[in-house]
């Protein structure tokens, strides 16, 4: 029930509101989903890149490759990928460590975009809720002529039913999207952070032992 009004038999009557709920469904689905995958994502990790570089240091080559390929977080996707070039010169080394943030940029805000896209839509989809069952409701009160005001205020109030559920998702969407930008920047600055480090191993300027 909102504000007296069966949600239920609003739901079966209005079309609109079934694709508001589609969209509100998905939205929460991608929000446990995103939320789920960065809370487990990490660009930076001190022990295991240490792990690598040591493995790197013993010359098991094939090791260091193998440890990445089971940790499958960001980071070690770019370390893979620095690994598996390891005897480039570090101007290529580092072109293809740019380009493997980008591909981790790109995997973690896939999911962040469609969230904002949810946002933006469905106080949109509310909005036409309300116009559809405003104009609904003034063309069933045409041909009638009892109960014509009572008719008129029960159906804008349930019309806007649909507005406040828009609004309520929207904020809710940008809320989750505000939070997730922000953790995959995080993730992606520590990533180049990673990467740098890695560039400075492969140069000599640093060496963990």
């Amino acid at each position: 029930m909102i504000g007296g009004i069966n949600l239920l038999s609003l739901i079966t009557s209005s079309w609109i509101v079934d694709v508001i709920l589609f969209v509100t469904i998905y939205a929460f689905a991608m929000i446990m989903e995103r939320w789920w995958t960065l809370s487990r994502a990490h660009g930076k990790d001190e022990k295991f890149v240490q792990r690598v570089i040591n493995l790197l240091n013993e010359g098991n080559l094939e090791q260091a490759k193998y440890v990445c390929e089971q940790e499958g977080s960001p980071v070690a996707r770019l370390m893979l990928a620095g690994v598996s070039n390891f005897d480039s010169v570090p101007e290529s080394v580092k072109n293809i460590l740019d380009n493997s943030i980008e591909t981790e940029r790109r995997r973690l805000i896939k999911g962040v975009r469609a969230i904002g896209v949810m946002g933006y839509i469905s106080p949109l989809l509310g909005l036409l809720g309300s116009l559809i069952g405003i104009v609904s409701v003034f063309h069933g009160a045409s041909l009638k002529v009892a109960g014509t005001s009572k008719l008129i205020m029960g159906g804008i109030a349930e019309a806007l039913v649909s507005t406040v559920i828009g609004v309520t998702i929207a904020i809710i969407c940008a809320i989750a999207y505000s939070a997730f930008e922000d953790r995959v920047n995080d993730i992606i600055g520590d990533l180049k952070s990673s990467a740098t480090y890695y560039i400075s191993y492969i140069k000599g300027e640093v060496n963990i032992v």
